[in-house]
């Protein structure tokens, strides 16, 4: 029972100045490394959707492949995990390739050129429609300006 009671994770183990302590003034120490088994779930309570395909790529990337032990992800490999799933939007190389594969199939027979690296509403529609995905033109100016930073 006294081990359960030193091993009670708070919500939030700091506050203010340093970590909380707890029944007698133990100090509460969270883990250090994550399970690798664990990953999934704790990205989805981060918000994040992961394949286990883009997961086992992003583990086996020149960042992560390096680590003490591979079971296990450090605070460090974490936050470098979470870089490169950023860097590649949750997508695995082979979908990345396809997808540069379409955009400049689009590019290569729209009015602009071959030289234009932008995506205009038409371009869009035609985009998605490749994927299966119906838009009105409405609907891709909206999807533009949603993303589209510089005008």
């Amino acid at each position: 029972q006294k081990e359960k009671e030193n091993m009670a994770r708070p919500k939030s183990a700091f506050r203010r100045g340093g970590p909380r302590t707890l029944h007698r003034r133990k100090t509460v120490i969270l883990p250090k490394t994550l399970n690798i088994g664990e990953l999934s779930s704790v990205l989805v309570e981060l918000g994040y959707y992961a394949s286990q395909e883009v997961i086992d790529e992003l583990l086996a990337s020149a960042a992560l492949a390096g680590r003490k032990n591979p079971a296990y992800l450090t605070l460090e490999d974490m936050e470098g995990f979470l870089q490169a799933y950023r860097k590649v939007e949750g997508f695995t190389q082979q979908e990345t390739d396809y997808l540069k594969e379409v955009f400049q199939q689009e590019q290569r027979v729209s009015a602009a050129g071959d030289d234009d690296d932008r995506v205009d509403a038409l371009e869009l529609g035609r985009i998605l429609r490749w994927f299966g995905i119906s838009r009105t033109m409405q609907q891709c100016h909206c999807h533009i300006d949603e993303v589209d930073f510089n005008g």
